[in-house]
């Protein structure tokens, strides 16, 4: 009995950790989006939007209602630069406090105003899923929700960007982690990382 719990118990901890390991791999600069590799061409038609469920609906409102209110922490903003054969990271940090709620439309509105050691104060404001223009959705469990925006920008010169932002959204117990990966043309190109409380 006491080697079956031993054995059960160290399967539950070596399987956290594994989660909580993926989820922290850092992302390389210029990788390929997850979306990119997955769909190939079909990455690039931003005129084929994802309908949600009356499920999906119906939880997404909920996790949206456990996370309405106040929280602060730290943030962490992560760019990428330089020659493709050579990129560099940069990373800011900041203290956070965000406020969560939803606006006249339903959609969740969160307003974030980040410290930084230089005594530079910014504001950040997100509507999520705010004009539903959602490419992939995945409940990876009812706290943990990943989901992604596309959209095509011009350049100064007349050329066209794909720009995908990828969020995952984890609550746990009082902890919320936001994270919004961004890439441009389908590579990795930064990251906005909210841990709060």
């Amino acid at each position: 009995m006491y080697k079956k719990y031993n054995i059960s118990l160290i399967v539950t901890i070596l399987f956290s950790l594994l989660i909580h390991t993926n989820n922290a791999i850092a992302k390389d600069c210029y990788e390929k989006s997850p979306n990119l590799i997955n769909l190939k061409e079909k990455y690039y038609d931003i005129d084929t939007v994802k309908n949600l469920s009356d499920i999906e609906k119906t939880k997404l409102n909920n996790l949206f209602n456990r996370i309405k209110g106040e929280w602060e922490g730290e943030s962490t903003y992560t760019e990428c630069s330089g020659p493709d054969s050579a990129p560099r990271k940069k990373s800011v940090h900041a203290s956070i406090s965000v406020k969560i709620k939803s606006n006249s439309n339903d959609n969740l509105l969160m307003v974030a105003k980040k410290s930084y050691l230089n005594n530079i104060i910014k504001y950040d404001g997100l509507e999520l899923l705010g004009d539903l223009r959602i490419f992939e959705f995945n409940f990876l469990s009812d706290n943990n929700l990943v989901f992604s925006e596309r959209a095509l920008k011009k350049n100064n010169n007349g050329s066209t960007r794909n720009i995908e932002t990828i969020y995952e959204i984890t609550l746990d117990g009082k902890s919320l982690i936001i994270v919004r990966n961004y890439y441009t043309n389908g590579v990795f190109v930064a990251e906005d990382k909210w841990s709060v409380n």
